[in-house]
């Protein structure tokens, strides 16, 4: 994998991206379930809101899984943003 980032401009490119977007998920939520605890000061609250943010991944990744293999995943993609 380092010699394909050393390699690969393009890749390289995607691979940074993709990290700082993660980092930054991870650091909204930390600052919400921080929020939340603060606000509330209930763990229980704060286990139903990361339960809240996790269950719609949990639902829709199978079925988008399901969707992309059987049909076009160009249309599943304009789909999904029409969605969205």
């Amino acid at each position: 994998m380092f010699a394909l980032l050393r390699k690969n401009i393009l890749f390289r490119r995607l691979f940074y991206a993709s990290f700082v977007g993660s980092l930054g998920d991870w650091f909204n939520n930390v600052a919400v379930l921080i929020l939340v605890l603060t606000l509330t000061y209930s763990s229980l609250v704060v286990g139903v809101t990361l339960a809240m943010r996790v269950i719609p991944y949990l639902i829709a990744g199978p079925i988008g899984g399901v969707l992309s293999d059987r049909l076009r995943r160009t249309w599943v993609m304009i789909a999904c943003d029409l969605i969205r």
